[in-house]
């Protein structure tokens, strides 16, 4: 009896299993640019391999206004995509990106808030007297 007791002991220790998580940490390096007055790209580089907690499967891209006010979310399946253009924006306007990455368990932190501005669209304004 003692011998059955000590395998079923032994089968219980190493029978367990590590479910994946919502990532630790935000993408890092954010950057966002804008080659026109409509569109502003926005780049990033993965969450730290550290800070992962399971495979990632894509990531959600918040824009907002410069007051905070959300204007425009993306979402998209594939970890391998870094970056993202949103178009149609208004021009000379300044605009808060932020990114997370997200697992089979859910979402992981927003990064910090980036801000920048959209191009001025080249029409010359002239006031004449």
């Amino acid at each position: 009896m003692e011998t059955v007791k000590n395998n079923v002991l032994n089968l219980v220790q190493y029978f367990f299993f590590i479910s994946p998580l919502v990532p630790d940490g935000p993408p890092t390096d954010i950057s966002a640019h804008s080659d026109n007055s409509t569109v502003l790209e926005v780049q990033w580089s993965p969450v730290l391999q550290e800070s992962q907690n399971g495979v990632i499967l894509g990531y959600h891209i918040l824009l907002s206004d410069a007051w905070g006010v959300s204007l425009r979310n993306a979402t998209f399946q594939n970890s391998r995509q870094t970056y993202y253009h949103f178009q149609d924006l208004e021009a000379w306007t300044n605009y808060s990106v932020k990114v997370s990455a997200f697992t089979s368990k859910g979402n992981g932190p927003y990064s910090t808030s980036l801000f920048a501005n959209t191009e001025e669209d080249g029409m010359l304004n002239s006031i004449f007297l």
